[in-house]
């Protein structure tokens, strides 16, 4: 019985311990991330263990609906509370849902503190605007940012919603950017965004104003998704030529997924239909948002138009609303991808009406090469209920091979069933194929990541000489992050041409990654500037130090822009010794108007150099200098202190402007 009580004791005494708090700091704060930011400070009144929790917290959510004034004050200190005794750590996520009303400067400095600390993904909406916001440059060369959302809202004044973009815009990681209710302020504003996002994937245009612009040009060429949705209008036949030039700038597309209503806009003018553009590459076509209207001509244009298309897919389901007894609709003529590459069809939402299944029969008539058609019928909008469905299950299998299979949707959950074709053919590929398998190369199969954990393991040279093996090794030398250039031979004279060519075309072709390690064993001669090259293009900064970049500079009299992608040093910097670049260059008097730095680290030897540029550049425009946050030193505390002092520094153009970042 003694027993029994001490464990019972013991039992009750583990109930009342605290386990969660004892858990690790990186487990704590991952749970802190599916709270609110505001239920995430609250934490910090639960014990001494949770108090600093919540300052390591990577994404930030400030959310005031724009109805409730009366809690404005409060929020905006709540804010500004959170991100003064917030860490330093790098910010994944911050979003901003607040009117603006008089505080524009206040909005500017939370933004700035979110692109400050490498934020990747932004989202802001906006209320309350009286005039343009004018976001800060910085917002538009944000190195780190990769999704950028801006929204405004509808009750903003009309001339609240333009977006005022700066005249430089450098978003060199940005892949997803999301506007709505924006008003464009001209065409070459518009344009100047979309050309400065090389690595953009998704754009989507969200109900924006295009009434200041009269051409739209999209230039991004790895565009994958674009998503543009507009306010219902009238019946105009300027709606119809604008959605056909809008089809026309797609026609490149591998993938299209479009509203009925886009192609029921273009019979507002019917002559354009005629013009439709030919989608040469086009494999997949979805249509969404509502069903289908087969009657559409617009619809059997694009079919007729599409060559290559492989797959069909109505999201919302089909209709044919000039179905009679009387009529017999078809697809005349048959497009000819019907008979040469279409494979499959997918129908959701599938009520069983007449007029349905007078398309489907068409579908599988004409579909000469169709493998597949999936059929998910809805519960909710079925006439006839479960005998009806089974009826109309046995009237579209009556019509078709077995590989199509009407499934019903039971609380929006879609089931697909294939039927599979086990005859003896059948079973004598699949051992075909697995012979086959036996002499495949299996290394060339294996994930990226390991392919180039084996190429780190092998000279450059020999990474190189991978890319001849078959396609699928032909780019992956250009990821190797260890590189190792040495000059060798019996008689180097001889091979110094091959290798210096070789050394510039593996750094031209490598692609963006960073490198951790970069090794080059060979004879300067008098080719210093091109090994300095080199070194810029492996990460390292620029040593103003070294006369190589003066004599280049001194060489190059129109040079109208110099740019520093790894950051600048100097590394004979001394109080007592005064370093500058003399003669000054031609170019700083009569050609140079801008100076980019980047990867700041506020050394005073840097300062040494900014202030000399500054002091010699006579018609300098502009110079944009970006911090390094992982080699500044000092905190933010320096990065302000160095700021007030490049601020300060003597500048010989007047009209030279500082941007520090």
């Amino acid at each position: 019985m003694l027993k029994v009580g001490r464990l019972s004791d013991k039992w009750s005494s583990d109930k009342d311990i605290d386990r969660i708090s004892k858990l690790p700091d990186s487990i704590l704060q991952h749970i802190l991330r599916f709270l609110s930011t505001e239920e995430a400070v609250r934490t910090s009144i639960l014990s001494k263990r949770w108090e600093p929790l919540w300052m390591s917290i990577t994404s930030t959510i400030f959310s005031m609906p724009c109805e409730m004034i009366f809690k404005r004050d409060l929020f905006m200190n709540f804010v500004e509370r959170v991100l003064l005794l917030r860490n330093s750590s790098d910010l994944k996520y911050f979003a901003l849902l607040c009117d603006v009303l008089n505080d524009a400067s206040r909005i500017n400095a939370w933004i700035l503190y979110a692109l400050k600390h490498n934020v990747r993904k932004l989202f802001l909406a906006l209320c309350g605007l009286q005039e343009p916001h004018l976001f800060p440059p910085c917002l538009f060369s944000c190195d780190s940012l990769e999704h950028l959302s801006v929204e405004m809202s509808l009750l903003t004044r009309k001339m609240g919603r333009v977006l005022k973009l700066p005249y430089s815009i450098r978003l060199s990681s940005l892949k997803s950017l999301y506007l709505k209710h924006v008003t464009f302020e001209n065409d070459c504003s518009m344009q100047r965004l979309f050309s400065s996002c090389p690595v953009l994937e998704n754009l989507t245009l969200a109900l924006c104003k295009w009434e200041n612009v009269e051409a739209v040009c999209i230039s991004a060429p790895r565009l994958r998704k674009l998503t543009h949705t507009t306010e219902g209008v009238k019946r105009h036949r300027g709606d119809a030529y604008r959605a056909n030039k809008f089809l026309r700038g797609l026609s490149d597309t591998k993938n299209l997924s479009l509203t009925p209503y886009t192609l029921k806009v273009l019979t507002y003018a019917e002559e354009f239909i005629a013009y439709l553009p030919v989608f040469p590459n086009l494999i997949h076509l979805e249509l969404h948002v509502e069903p289908m209207d087969f009657a559409c001509g617009a619809l059997l244009s694009i079919l007729q138009n599409s060559p290559c298309l492989k797959s069909l897919n109505f999201t919302e389901g089909i209709c044919l609303s000039t179905h009679c007894d009387e009529t017999d609709w078809r697809l005349a003529p048959v497009p000819p991808c019907f008979s040469t590459q279409l494979k499959t069809i997918k129908i959701c939402n599938f009520c069983g009406t007449e007029g349905e299944l007078h398309v489907v029969k068409n579908l599988l008539k004409d579909a000469t090469i169709l493998e597949k058609m999936v059929i998910s019928c809805s519960l909710v909008k079925f006439s006839g209920g479960s005998r009806r469905r089974r009826e109309s299950g046995d009237q579209t299998q009556s019509l078709c091979s077995p590989t199509m299979e009407v499934v019903p949707r039971r609380r929006a959950i879609r089931e697909t069933k294939e039927i599979t074709d086990v005859s003896p053919l059948a079973r004598n590929a699949k051992n075909q194929k697995l012979n086959d398998e036996q002499n495949t190369d299996r290394i060339s199969n294996l994930p990226n990541a390991i392919l180039l954990r084996i190429l780190t393991s092998l000279l450059t040279k020999d990474a190189v000489k991978t890319s001849i093996l078959s396609k699928r090794w032909q780019y992956l030398w250009m990821s190797i992050t260890d590189l190792m250039f040495e000059e060798e031979g019996p008689n180097k004279s001889e091979n110094r041409v091959l290798f210096m060519n070789f050394v510039e075309r593996v750094l031209v072709l490598r692609d963006s990654s960073d490198l951790t390690q970069f090794g080059l064993l060979c004879d300067v001669l008098h080719d210093a500037s091109r090994i300095n090259a080199w070194i810029s293009a492996a990460g390292w900064p620029i040593d103003f130090a070294y006369g190589t970049l003066g004599n280049v500079i001194q060489k190059l009299p129109c040079v109208n822009s110099l740019k520093f992608e790894a950051g600048i040093c100097l590394s004979t910097y001394s109080e007592e010794s005064e370093w500058r670049l003399d003669p000054v260059p031609p170019c700083f008097l009569t050609h140079l108007k801008t100076i980019n730095i980047r990867k700041f680290s506020g050394t005073k030897g840097e300062l040494h150099v900014v202030k000399f540029l500054l002091e010699n550049a006579l018609i300098l425009e502009r110079m944009d200098i970006s911090c390094s946050l992982e080699k500044f030193s000092g905190g933010p505390g320096r990065q302000m202190e160095v700021r007030d002092q490049l601020l300060m520094l003597p500048r010989r153009s007047k009209k030279c402007a500082i941007d520090f970042s």
